[in-house]
C-alpha cells in the first residue's frame, strides 16, 4: 500500500482499531510481521509507535512519529513527521552478529534477554493475543511509547515485537518491542518500550493520533 496523506495512515489505524476486539483477525496480522526497520532521522525524547492494517493488500505497519510531533498541527506537517514502515518477518537471530557489553544506558538489554522476549514473542503470539482480547480489559495495544534517548540522528534500527514477562497479567505477558542497532559487527540491544494502554503515566491526549482514530 502507499501511503500518500495523514488521511490514508489514519484509516490503516482506524482498521486496527475495528479489529482489536478480533482475535482471528487479529492473529492474521500478526502473522504477517514481527520486525520494522527504521532511520531516525532527529533526536527525540521518545517515540510513539501506532500500528495499522491494510485489508486491501493483507499488510500490517507501524507509523513511528516522536513524541514531541505528535500534537495537532497541520495534516500535511503530522504526515510529514511520520515514518510508515511495513512489517515483514525476521528471527533476532539472523542479525548474525557480536553483542555489544551492555553500557551505561538504563534502556540496554542483553542479547540473552533480547533474544528470550522475541522467541517468547515468535512462539506464543497467537495465544497471548488470543488471551489479551478475552482475559484483560485493556485487549491488544493501539500503540506503544518507545523512549528513544539512545538513538542517533541518522543511524538505521531495527525493531522486533516481543513479549516481556509479567506475572500479575492473566496472559502472563505484557506486549513489547526490542529495539537493535548493529555498528561494525556488533549489536546492542534496547528494550524500555511500553504498550498503550494501559495509558499510566501518559495522559490519553499525549498520543495525538489515536484521537483521530
Amino acid at each position: 500500500m502507499t501511503f500518500q496523506n495523514l488521511s490514508d495512515v489514519t484509516a490503516a489505524m482506524k482498521e486496527w482499531e475495528n479489529i482489536r476486539n478480533n482475535p482471528s483477525g487479529v492473529v492474521n496480522y500478526l502473522s504477517l510481521g514481527n520486525h520494522i526497520t527504521f532511520i531516525k532521522n532527529k533526536k527525540a525524547e521518545a517515540v510513539h509507535v501506532y500500528p495499522g492494517v491494510s485489508k486491501e493488500s493483507n499488510e500490517l505497519y507501524f507509523f513511528l512519529i516522536d513524541k514531541e510531533q505528535d500534537i495537532q498541527q497541520s495534516d500535511a506537517d503530522l504526515f510529514n513527521a511520520i515514518t510508515i514502515c511495513k512489517a515483514d518477518l525476521k528471527n533476532l537471530s539472523a542479525l548474525n552478529t557480536q553483542e555489544n557489553t551492555p553500557g551505561n544506558s538504563a534502556d540496554e538489554i542483553s542479547e540473552a534477554e533480547a533474544r528470550v522476549r522475541t522467541q517468547d514473542w515468535d512462539r506464543n503470539y497467537a495465544d497471548w493475543a488470543q488471551k489479551q482480547i478475552t482475559l484483560t480489559t485493556d485487549g491488544i495495544f493501539k500503540a506503544f511509547y518507545m523512549p528513544a534517548n539512545y538513538m542517533a540522528e541518522g543511524s538505521e534500527y531495527e525493531s522486533f515485537l516481543a513479549l516481556k514477562p509479567n506475572s500479575q497479567s492473566p496472559t502472563l505477558y505484557d506486549a513489547d518491542i526490542v529495539t537493535t542497532f548493529t555498528d561494525s559487527g556488533k549489536t546492542t540491544y534496547y528494550d524500555t518500550a511500553m504498550p498503550v494502554p494501559p495509558l499510566t503515566p501518559w495522559p490519553l491526549n499525549s498520543f495525538y493520533l489515536l484521537q483521530l482514530v
